[in-house]
């Protein structure tokens, strides 16, 4: 008796269902195939900044660069955009004003970076810029 009653009330419902997911847009392919906008945020030591990859339409591609926000307001602070090819592999804090990043070299849109081994360091608004280790 349950059975017939939940069979009873699946089939009363699925009609409005079904009727809304027919008039529904078709999802763009860009939805699946899209690379990621923002990745790595990394909280400064003391809260006052956020760091995070961000890709930048400029042109006909898409760069990654570490852009530099103030907390609580998410201020944008600075933008530094690495050499043409080149790209955050992944940075750490090492004071409250300073970072430490690991670059490489892209090959292509969709291919991982190539790491090569080097390594410099900042200030979060792009100055004092030293190459730490590296050929």
């Amino acid at each position: 008796m349950i059975a017939i009653r939940l069979a009873l009330l699946c089939t009363a419902l699925l009609p409005p269902f079904a009727a809304a997911a027919a008039d529904a847009a078709p999802i763009p392919i860009r939805s699946f195939v899209g690379q990621d906008q923002f990745s790595q945020p990394r909280l400064s030591p003391d809260g006052k900044h956020l760091a995070v990859t961000v890709r930048m339409a400029i042109g006909q591609r898409e760069v990654p660069t570490m852009t530099f926000y103030s907390l609580p307001d998410l201020k944008v602070e600075s933008v530094v955009r690495l050499p043409v090819f080149e790209v955050p592999l992944g940075y750490a804090w090492v004071s409250d004003t300073r970072i430490v990043l690991r670059k490489g070299r892209e090959e292509g849109s969709r291919e991982v970076p190539t790491s090569y081994g080097e390594v410099l360091a900042m200030d979060y608004d792009g100055k004092r810029q030293e190459y730490l280790y590296g050929y």
